[in-house]
């Protein structure tokens, strides 16, 4: 019996072709990487830093503390009373606070002797009168947070009481007020810290 050599032998590199080919195409897929993909792009995002910002003292036709002629009264409803404008300008919520700074006056006794009292936007109870000496270290503090945009008033009323000595006619004294102001979220015992804010 013959075998027909020829014919097995076109078989086995029929077969061996055809394996050659699947690796070949196994091994393509693996190295060309080809998945789909897509990719976008958003451009000029942009990020900013939000700003605490109070406006001048004497925005709104606000003038300096400047009283004149005070005399000896009963109490203290017979002062001279104004208003100091707080405005928020910035863009973001802030809390605030004023404390006052005297000067020395032209006669010992007088800061001791004027006293002021406060409240806040423009209604309300006074605070309890106190002698300028004393205000210098009490922090007057915004009743809640001030909204970007907004503004309220500290009102003020200074006044002699009659107990003031005869030798003070005529003196005077100069003082700043110093508003401070800083984000509302954070901590409100950072106003008793100078170092959180500018000095200018």
């Amino acid at each position: 019996m013959t075998t027909n050599t020829t014919t097995r032998g076109t078989k086995r590199k029929v077969a061996l072709a055809a394996g050659a080919l699947v690796l070949v195409g196994v091994g393509g897929t693996l190295a060309s990487g080809a998945w789909f993909t897509d990719q976008q792009k958003m451009s000029g995002n942009e990020l900013s830093a939000a700003t605490v910002v109070i406006d001048p003292l004497t925005t709104g036709g606000a003038t300096k503390i400047e009283v004149s002629n005070l005399l000896p009264s009963a109490d203290s409803t017979g002062g001279k009373q104004g208003s100091i404008t707080i405005k928020n300008s910035g863009t973001a919520k802030l809390l605030w606070a004023a404390d006052l700074d005297p000067g020395t006056p032209t006669k010992a006794g007088f800061l001791d002797a004027v006293q002021i009292e406060f409240r806040q936007g423009g209604d309300g109870n006074w605070s309890v009168p106190t002698s300028l000496s004393s205000a210098a270290t009490v922090l007057q503090k915004g009743a809640s947070a001030l909204d970007e945009g907004s503004s309220t008033t500290l009102d003020y009323r200074v006044s002699l009481p009659s107990t003031a000595a005869n030798d003070l006619q005529g003196a005077s004294v100069t003082f700043d007020v110093v508003v401070k102001a800083i984000q509302a979220d954070a901590p409100d015992s950072t106003f008793d810290d100078d170092t959180q804010f500018p000095t200018s």
